[in-house]
């Protein structure tokens, strides 16, 4: 086993679950037995193992129902035949109406914002809110912030046109 830093930097290491030996708190795989830790590492490789076995299947020239890989004549996987539909994460597409309702009645707390993705506005609104609002005076600017952003905004913060 390697020879560990001083044991006032002993919060920096962690078990691997594997194999039992110290590792980085950071590591995305054990240096000792080779399995990796990290959960989304993890599943990529499980998903490019999954992936080459469906090229192994497959056989030149076919696009069957059971074989999603497209095949040039040589064998080959062509560059623009890699399945990242598989991959993509589903995306909902947001209403316009929720985002006006949301602006309308909870627009000083940047509701709308947050529902359609614009994190940062979301977040500058509520701090203002929160900090300014007692005040009252800085809601009036706030408002017509509100009212701006739900007459003008028409797409998401993916620019995914709002439905």
């Amino acid at each position: 086993m390697a020879e560990l830093p001083e044991e006032s930097s002993t919060r920096e290491w962690k078990e691997c679950p594997f194999c039992a030996e110290k590792i980085s708190i950071r590591a995305k795989k054990c240096r000792f037995c080779g399995e990796t830790i990290d959960v989304t590492l993890r599943l990529a490789e499980e998903l490019k193992d999954k992936y080459q076995q469906e090229l192994e299947k497959a056989k030149p020239g076919s696009t069957a129902a059971g074989n999603p890989v497209p095949v040039t004549m040589n064998g080959a996987v062509s560059a623009s035949s890699y399945p990242m539909e598989q991959l993509n994460v589903f995306h909902v597409r947001k209403k316009r109406t929720t985002y006006i309702l949301l602006g309308i009645f909870l627009g000083i707390w940047g509701a709308h914002n947050f529902y359609a993705g614009y994190n940062g506005r979301g977040t500058a609104q509520l701090l203002l809110t929160i900090f300014t609002g007692w005040l009252l005076l800085p809601l009036i600017p706030i408002m017509i912030w509100n009212i701006v952003e739900v007459c003008v905004v028409n797409r998401d913060g993916d620019h995914e046109l709002m439905e």
